[in-house]
C-alpha cells in the first residue's frame, strides 16, 4: 500500500488517498520578543520562541473501490475526506505511516487544490500545528509514593522541555494518626513548586504546570495557594530530571505524573 497517514484516527486509505510527497519545516517558525531602548539604534531581542508548524501534504487519490468508469466512488470519498479535514473541528492527531511514534496536534488551513480527472487525481494540503507547534511522542505516567525528603528521577527523551500535569494526594500514615499533607514542595530539575495549603486524607490536587493550573479533583481553584513569590511552573526537562518531594509535617504522597515529550 503506498504511504499514507492517520487524522483523527482514521486513515487516509479509507477514502483513497495517499501521500506523493510531505514537504514540511524541520523546525517550526519562530517569533523574537523584541524591545527598544529609547536614544539606542536598533531592536533588541529578548528571546526567540516557537510560533507555528506547517506542514504541506501533496496528495494523490484514485478510485479506489473500483466502481463506475466514471469514477463516481472518487466524488463520494472525497467528500467524507473533506468532512473528515473540517478545520472547525479544531486541532487533531496527524500521524503519518512512517513516523508512527510521532504526532501532530494540527487542523487544515486555507485552501485545499484538488486537480480531479476520471478515476484518479492530485492535490495540495496546507495543515498548521499551533498549541503545540512540535512533534508529541506518547503519553507517559510515573506513579511515586514519596515520603518527605525522597527523590526519584524522571526522563524526558524528548529534546524539548516539556510541560506536564500531576495529582498528588496525602498517603496513609505508617504509625496511625490523622494523616495529611500540608504546604508541599516539589522541585524538578533544580524549579520549585510549592503549594502552601493543606490536603486531608483522601483529597486530591490536580496541577498543571502548562496550563498554570491547580485545583482539587472536586473542581475547586486552589491556584491562589501556588507560592510564586519563592517558586513556578516546572517543565521537564530533556534528560534525566531529579525530582524531590518535601512537606511541612513530613508526611508522604502519592503523586501520578503524565506527560508527554516534545520533539523539535
Amino acid at each position: 500500500m503506498p504511504p499514507g497517514f492517520t487524522f483523527d484516527g482514521v486513515h487516509s486509505d479509507e477514502y483513497g488517498v495517499y501521500l506523493a510527497a510531505k514537504p514540511m519545516d524541520l523546525v517550526s517558525q519562530s517569533r523574537a520578543a523584541e524591545f527598544t531602548i529609547p536614544g539606542r539604534a536598533g531592536r533588541l531581542v529578548a528571546r526567540t520562541e516557537a510560533d507555528v508548524r506547517v506542514v504541506k501534504l501533496q496528495i494523490d487519490y484514485t478510485n479506489k473501490d473500483g466502481q463506475a468508469a466514471l469514477g463516481t466512488s472518487i466524488t463520494t470519498n472525497l467528500e467524507a475526506f473533506a468532512a473528515l479535514l473540517d478545520p472547525e473541528k479544531g486541532d487533531r492527531e496527524l500521524i503519518f505511516d512512517d513516523r508512527p511514534g510521532r504526532r501532530l496536534l494540527a487542523r487544515v488551513e486555507g485552501e485545499s487544490e484538488i486537480v480531479r480527472q476520471v478515476l484518479h487525481g492530485t492535490g495540495e494540503i496546507t495543515m498548521r500545528a499551533v498549541d503545540p507547534p512540535y512533534w508529541l511522542g506518547d503519553p507517559k505516567t510515573v506513579h511515586w509514593e514519596p515520603n518527605s525528603g525522597q527523590s526519584t528521577t524522571i526522563t524526558n527523551l524528548g529534546n524539548k522541555a516539556t510541560p506536564f500535569q500531576f495529582s498528588i494526594t496525602p498517603k496513609a500514615p505508617s504509625s496511625g494518626g490523622v494523616g495529611g499533607l500540608t504546604d508541599f514542595r516539589l522541585t524538578v530539575a533544580g524549579k520549585l513548586f510549592r503549594w502552601t495549603g493543606t490536603l486531608a486524607m483522601g483529597a486530591i490536587l490536580e496541577v498543571d504546570t502548562g496550563e498554570f493550573t491547580a485545583a482539587r479533583s472536586t473542581g475547586v481553584n486552589e491556584v491562589d495557594k501556588v507560592d510564586l513569590s519563592t517558586g513556578t511552573f516546572p517543565k521537564l526537562e530533556p534528560g534525566a530530571n531529579l525530582v524531590q518531594f518535601s512537606s511541612s509535617l513530613n508526611s508522604g504522597a502519592v503523586l501520578d505524573v503524565d506527560y508527554t515529550e516534545r520533539f523539535t
